[in-house]
């Protein structure tokens, strides 16, 4: 059996230390509050395999109420190009 230097006074004194540093990274001097982003962007909408442009429908509404440019793609593949010609 091997022995621990593990004691009761070490263990309180790491738990303090771990909040007292919790304490300081939660402050405002490190972390900023969240803010509301003003300058208007470009969105370019790009849907996973068998979907098309309608798959970004209700996100390209939202973000086109709230004034932003959105254009959803609609990937066309080669056995689609090859079906309708």
């Amino acid at each position: 059996m091997t022995l621990s230097n593990v004691t009761r006074r070490g263990m309180i004194g790491g738990l303090a230390a771990g909040v007292s540093a919790a304490a300081v990274i939660s402050s405002d001097t490190f972390i900023s509050g969240a803010r509301a982003q003003s300058a208007r962007k470009t969105f370019v909408l790009v849907p996973g395999g068998f979907c098309g442009a309608w798959y970004w429908r209700r996100v390209s509404d939202r973000l086109e109420k709230q004034g932003h440019k959105v254009y959803s793609l609609t990937l066309t593949a080669d056995w689609q190009i090859a079906r309708t010609s």
